[in-house]
């Protein structure tokens, strides 16, 4: 309730409907496969902990923390629950906009 998504989606003319996924919405945990990846080089330009859930770790998610790790000296783990992984990322940024 009081949620905001934004998807995308090809229309399908021959069965004149737009082909989204709205289970995947329903089990969400709130980070999607997508976006969860994109969202390590921000979180660890951050001065804090970036804490966020997913359904399940993908390759690009894990090349994305290491990688990410290795250029900006940022530490990362990620654990299991009970609905899927939980990714934290500790930010080292000590700038600001002055």
């Amino acid at each position: 309730q009081g949620t905001i998504i934004g998807i995308d989606g090809l229309f399908d003319n021959k069965k004149q409907n737009f082909d989204l996924d709205f289970e995947k919405f329903n089990n969400s945990l709130g980070v999607d496969e997508s976006l969860a990846d994109m969202l390590v080089v921000p979180a660890s330009l951050g001065i804090n902990k970036t804490v966020f859930q997913v359904k399940e770790i993908t390759e690009h998610l894990e090349t994305n923390l290491f990688v990410t790790s290795k250029i900006t000296g940022c530490k990362y783990g990620i654990g299991k629950t009970s609905e899927g992984f939980e990714v934290i990322i500790q930010g080292v940024s000590n700038s600001s906009i002055k």
